[in-house]
């Protein structure tokens, strides 16, 4: 009689996990580095990904909301002065960019939570 394995094995990775986590951190990165303007794409795809991927994803949903509108008003910000200056991080207040990294890290590490928390739900265990 063969011996059920005690291992759980977990699923791989979807697509879209990597997308999320991936985007999250890249957000983090580029506006850490001085690159503000295009950490709006990883923001506004992490967005999209968060609120599409289902109920076990929502809690990725509120740190991409407020990373989303903590760029959105960066953006406003640079584009409402009389002569704005050529790069949205020369204009970004240092705080501002802070709390941007920070809610960027905080958005990827709920990602990686909620991947955690996708692989290890109750399901069918191998045997072999």
């Amino acid at each position: 009689m063969p011996r059920p394995n005690r291992w759980r094995r977990t699923a791989p990775l979807d697509h879209r996990a990597r997308v999320s986590i991936g985007t999250a951190w890249a957000s983090a990165l580029l506006v850490g580095t001085g690159w503000a303007l295009v950490a709006t794409a990883p923001i506004l795809i992490l967005g999209i990904a968060a609120a599409t991927k289902g109920p076990r994803w929502r809690i990725v949903l509120p740190p991409a909301a407020a990373l989303a509108l903590s760029q959105a008003v960066a953006i406003a910000l640079w584009a409402t002065r009389e002569t704005p200056p050529p790069s949205l991080t020369k204009d970004l207040d240092p705080v501002h960019a802070g709390i941007t990294v920070a809610l960027g890290a905080i958005a990827a590490l709920t990602a990686h939570y909620a991947v955690r928390r996708d692989r290890n739900r109750p399901g069918p265990r191998a045997t072999a």
